[in-house]
């Protein structure tokens, strides 16, 4: 019973600290998955550009895919750009799944785009994790919404300064959502 209250005791103490690793082996997954998949439309072009021509899309989306894949890869991989990368795998895997293997069934047909799609969509909700160049850099490389409104608060002060420094009152004027001035 003694080992059950000192492993109690250090979960409580650490679960925080691990839950920061969570996304981890998601991103190693999900990263080479998806630069393998580029890969293989690099090495096989002229293939890839018949599959596609065969769904009825353009042949320029091939090229745009294929980078998106190694790039993005290496992104969820590294734990850079994680945000922004995942927004773009989740519509990716949600139109191959509609477009192309939806009509194949579950199994042998859109499973793994829907995994793919389910570690992007937990990466875009939690991030990259500790273990990542973000995390290392000390900061997300997508603003969240704490520092846009800390930036239009800046930004709101400067123009205070500057109207006041030309002559003005120096005070910012509110205005209501539509558009008439604010009052308080």
């Amino acid at each position: 019973m003694e080992f059950a209250t000192r492993y109690q005791k250090w979960m409580s103490a650490n679960y925080l600290k691990m839950m920061t690793f969570g996304p981890l082996p998601l991103r190693i997954v999900a990263g080479a998955a998806f630069i393998l998949h580029g890969l293989v439309k690099f090495q096989d072009m002229p293939g890839t550009l018949g599959f596609f021509a065969t769904l009825g899309l353009p042949q320029e989306l091939v090229a745009l895919v294929a980078i998106l894949e190694v790039a993005g890869g290496i992104a969820i991989l590294t734990g850079v750009l994680t945000r922004i990368t995942s927004a773009l795998f989740i519509a990716e895997m949600a139109g191959t799944t509609l477009a192309v293997k939806l009509p194949r069934g579950f199994i042998g047909g859109y499973e793994i785009d829907l995994l793919l799609l389910a570690m992007t969509a937990s990466l875009l909700l939690t991030g990259p994790g500790k273990p990542s160049l973000e995390w290392l850099l000390r900061r997300e490389l997508v603003p969240r919404g704490k520092w846009i409104m800390n930036g239009i608060r800046a930004l709101e002060a400067a123009s205070s300064v500057q109207n006041a420094s030309a002559g003005g009152s120096g005070k910012v004027k509110k205005y209501t959502s539509d558009g008439k001035p604010y009052q308080s």
